[in-house]
């Protein structure tokens, strides 16, 4: 597999088995943790399917570490069936993904949705699902690039591998909180809600790269295939996002002018603009704070209680986790001390050079 041709089926091969495979570990945990908390979403049928699904994808993943491809240019009989079952069972979940983030923004939506407990267990299961999801995702794109010097994903650091587990942990957290009834903080409820927030773009986003997975091998998808209709490809493609681009903006229900004004501050995933514009924070607002490594939790706090994106990422480094942990009567003191640390140490770096 030297040629840029066999590469191209070598990561096709890979990216339709990987997202097979890590949609099916997130179905499966969703399942999991519905029988954890009895809940009446549980279906036995459902998991025995995804269980049988995810053996027949290590099968094809581990023939592809072999030199088996799923797709290739000389392609027998077999493997044309092998192919219409894997991309059929990756389409069927398309619609199923787009009723369930449906379901999870009506739920949101509602302020009082922890009446029912119902609603409180669909949130952690989705939360649970799209996390577990999303890491057996990454690490699959890792385990590929890795074995096959191939690189397939720019934008991997260690901020998304820490935020794979801080989402991991999370989910084990709500589960356990939601077990413990009795010590339930009020909080939790909001908590929950705050943190599923974008979880109805991020189904939308899967179902958008199942249309792709499914669509062609060579080519992006058409405005047309992605269901566009022509003003709004238009404009779009005046803006200059072709209609890959503009399925993941429409997935968070951003629309082009929303990702022309978050674009002119040098912000372009859609994910990270959703995050900060559904805590309620304009591009102009927010982009200080992500300049300071802070999530928009953790930025709300800050700004909450007075403190600047850069007075606040000073006190963090100090050892503050929130603002309330800050004694009001040494604040002054408290930043001209950790000012002077950080003039220290560049001056100790530089002396080393």
């Amino acid at each position: 597999m030297n040629n840029s041709k066999d590469n191209k089926y070598l990561i096709y091969s890979h990216r339709t088995l990987n997202y097979y495979s890590a949609l099916f570990q997130g179905i499966f945990a969703q399942q999991n943790i519905f029988s954890q908390l009895q809940d009446s979403n549980f279906n036995e049928e459902r998991i025995k399917n995804v269980k049988i699904a995810l053996q027949n994808i290590r099968k094809h993943t581990e023939d592809l570490y072999k030199g088996k491809l799923l797709f290739s240019s000389d392609e027998s009989a077999e493997k044309i069936e092998q192919q219409k079952t894997l991309l059929s069972d990756l389409a069927a979940e398309k619609e199923k993904l787009k009723d369930q983030a449906n379901k999870i923004k009506a739920i949101i939506l509602n302020e009082n949705y922890y009446q029912e407990k119902e609603n409180v267990i669909f949130l952690i299961s989705s939360f649970g699902q799209c996390a577990y999801s999303k890491d057996n995702y990454v690490r699959g794109i890792l385990k590929f690039n890795n074995f096959f010097k191939i690189n397939t994903l720019d934008n991997i650091s260690e901020y998304i591998d820490e935020n794979l587990k801080q989402n991991l942990e999370l989910t084990s957290e709500f589960i356990k909180l939601f077990k413990d009834k009795d010590k339930i903080n009020p909080n939790f409820y909001d908590h929950l809600r705050f943190s599923c927030r974008t979880l109805p773009g991020i189904l939308r986003t899967q179902a958008h790269d199942i249309l792709q997975i499914t669509g062609k091998v060579k080519e992006d998808i058409s405005f047309e295939e992605a269901d566009f209709h022509s003003l709004e490809a238009k404009a779009w493609e005046e803006a200059g996002y072709n209609a890959t681009q503009a399925g993941y903006w429409r997935a968070f229900e951003l629309g082009v002018k929303e990702a022309s004004l978050w674009k002119t501050f040098n912000v372009e995933d859609p994910l990270i603009v959703s995050e900060w514009h559904s805590a309620g924070f304009h591009p102009e607002d927010a982009k200080p704070w992500m300049d300071v490594l802070f999530s928009p939790l953790l930025a709300i706090q800050w700004q909450h209680a007075g403190f600047t994106p850069r007075d606040s990422s000073l006190l963090l480094r100090m050892g503050y986790s929130l603002p309330s942990e800050v004694p009001e009567d040494q604040v002054d003191e408290l930043l001209k001390q950790s000012v002077n640390e950080i003039a220290e140490s560049e001056n100790l770096d530089l002396n080393d050079e």
